[in-house]
This record gives structure tokens, C-alpha cells and sequence, in this order.
């Protein structure tokens, strides 16, 4: 086994975020080396821009409920365009709830306000969420998402459920963006928020870089 006692297959186990590296820490045997070895992502010199008349939110990622919640992000996102007039969110990625996203957009008529823009290739996807002012996960668990990771790059602030693995890592509450204990509750005052407040938005970005 590789996390028991015998370690003829195993010489090392790499973990991308300190709470993956705790746990295999806890389990793995100690004459296995255990590293912490963080995701390298690319910094182009293009950056997200603030616009408050057109403020974007994007979710990329698996469209699926198990681990993402992609339901309550869809129904998160219905709530926020219609309470918040100059809010536009933008999906990116696949999975199996497409349809259901979809035919709930098509039957709240929300068609110019929750947007479907098709899946993209690691290299051509940040280049797509450089348009956006604000990336949100609520996700049960993660190691260190990539896509989080990208969208910080280039100054897009990251509103996420608040979870013991890889996020608080990488965001820094109220600095770098935001992590929310009760999303439910916390989600439209904070986008509300900054979106609405060009000088705070701009603060976040540099911060998020």
C-alpha cells in the first residue's frame, strides 16, 4: 500500500497545498518523503479592468454537484443579476448539470445575464477570465485550484466559500479577496459591495496579483 508500511513502490508523495500535505502527513508512512510543491501559473501583462456599469463574475470549472455545488452557484448567480442591475455572470467549463444550467437560465430568462461561454483550453482560459472583475467557488473541498490561481494572475478577485483546504492558502480575507463562512448569506452584500466601489475593487486586484 502506498500510505502503509511498505514503501518499495513509493519514495516520495507530493501534495499542492499545506492542509493535502497535513493529511498525507497523518497517514503515510514515515520512510516516504512528503513535499509541498504549488501550482506555477503565468502572469501576462494584460489585467482585469473595472468597469461598473459591466462588473462580471465568472465560475469555471466542472458544472456538477457533487464537490463544486454548481446548483447553488447557478441559483446564487440568478439572485445576484436580479438584484444587482450592472452584474453579468459568465460560466466556463463542462460537466454533467450543462443542461440543467441551461434550460434554468432559458426558464428565468435570464439569457443576457447568466452566460454560457463554452469550454476552454488551459492556455486560451485565461484569457477569457481576464474580462471579468470577480471569480467565485463553492466548492465542499479543493487542493489548490488552478483557476482561482489564473483568474488572480491577472487581478480578477476571488469570492469563494470559505473551506479548510487550499483557499486560505492562496486568498487572504479582505486583502486578496474574500472567503465566506456563510455564502448564502454574505455573498450579495460583498458583491454589492465591490461592485459598486471602484477604489475597493482596484485595491483587491492589485492585492490579488
Amino acid at each position: 500500500s502506498f500510505f502503509g508500511h511498505d514503501s518499495n513502490y513509493l519514495s516520495a508523495i507530493v501534495g499542492v497545498s499545506q492542509k493535502i500535505l497535513n493529511d498525507i502527513n497523518s497517514i503515510a508512512s514515515a520512510d516516504i518523503l512528503k513535499i509541498k510543491i504549488p501550482y506555477l501559473i503565468p502572469s501576462p501583462k494584460i489585467k482585469a479592468k473595472y468597469k461598473k456599469n459591466k462588473f462580471r463574475i465568472a465560475y469555471s470549472g466542472r458544472f456538477e454537484n457533487q464537490q463544486k455545488n454548481i446548483k447553488d452557484v447557478i441559483h446564487t448567480f440568478a439572485f445576484i443579476t436580479k438584484s444587482l442591475d450592472n452584474v453579468s455572470c459568465h460560466l466556463y467549463g463542462s460537466g454533467s448539470q450543462l443542461n440543467y444550467i441551461l434550460d434554468y437560465v432559458k426558464s428565468n430568462s435570464l439569457e443576457t445575464k447568466i452566460i454560457y461561454e463554452g469550454k476552454f483550453k488551459s492556455e486560451e482560459l485565461q484569457k477569457e477570465l481576464v474580462k471579468n472583475n470577480v471569480i467565485t467557488l463553492f466548492s465542499d473541498y479543493e487542493g489548490i485550484p488552478i483557476a482561482i490561481l489564473e483568474a488572480m494572475a491577472v487581478g480578477v478577485v476571488p469570492v469563494c466559500k470559505y473551506i479548510e483546504s487550499g483557499l486560505p492558502e492562496i486568498i487572504k480575507d479582505g486583502e486578496t479577496g474574500y472567503l465566506l463562512k456563510n455564502y448564502q448569506k454574505d455573498y450579495l452584500k460583498i458583491i454589492k459591495n465591490i461592485s459598486s466601489n471602484g477604489d475597493l475593487w482596484r485595491k483587491l486586484s492589485i492585492n490579488a496579483i
